[in-house]
């Protein structure tokens, strides 16, 4: 299940800030989550299970204007749980992402049905994979790239590697959600294509890093 959100703008945007996933994540947390029953969640050590969008479409807002973001997690009780906080506490209200402000004017909740045997997922938003340094010898890491506890997938390693993690990902995760020993992602996969690389800005302890991601297709049966 997915919640659109509908934000307006209240200021004039100078630039894009690169670093705005973060700042999502900060107000994900902060105001959409923390005042329901899952607002110990950040504290998990187990996967979260639920995923939000950038702000969208990603150009240089007007005061005015109206950009969207979309929350979304297969565990139906905690959209809902959400989506009541946001009609009950936060529309109308004036929220800030990063430099940027908005006021909330509408919410609304989707649910998402594959009703054929196939569909296209495609991710807008980046993938980022990070390669402990334990598996440094399984991917065949060059001596020059390996960096201490893990390193993230840049353009000069493998594309093989990428996709094998992104798969691997999606298995531990269905495995988790579901209590199962049994995922055969391999065989409901039928094609993933590399979109585009991108670099995002991702805050660190004391700097700034830059991370290359790819968007991808992902064509896909129904399990």
């Amino acid at each position: 299940m997915r919640i659109l959100l509908d934000l307006e703008a209240l200021n004039d945007q100078k630039v894009l800030d690169a670093s705005e996933y973060h700042k999502v994540q900060g107000f994900v947390y902060d105001k959409l989550i923390s005042n329901t029953e899952f607002r110990d969640i950040h504290n998990l050590i187990s996967y979260k299970f639920f995923c939000f969008s950038n702000i969208f479409p990603p150009t240089v807002v007007k005061s005015g204007q109206i950009r969207h973001l979309l929350f979304s997690s297969p565990d139906p009780h905690l959209v809902k749980s959400v989506f009541s906080n946001l009609r009950e506490n936060l529309l109308e209200n004036v929220i800030n992402i990063g430099d940027q402000q908005y006021r909330i004017k509408a919410s609304e909740l989707r649910e998402t049905r594959v009703i054929e045997g196939s569909c296209t997922i495609r991710t807008s938003t980046p993938i980022s994979i990070r390669i402990p340094e334990n598996a440094y010898a399984l991917y065949n890491i060059n001596e020059k790239d390996k960096k201490p506890k893990f390193l993230y997938w840049r353009s000069n390693l493998s594309h093989d590697i990428f996709l094998t993690m992104v798969l691997n990902n999606m298995k531990s995760k269905y495995k988790n959600f579901y209590n199962t020993d049994s995922c055969n992602i391999e065989s409901c996969v039928q094609l993933i294509v590399l979109l585009k690389e991108v670099v995002i800005h991702l805050p660190m302890a004391d700097y700034t890093a830059k991370i290359h991601d790819q968007q991808i297709n992902s064509i896909s049966r129904s399990f």
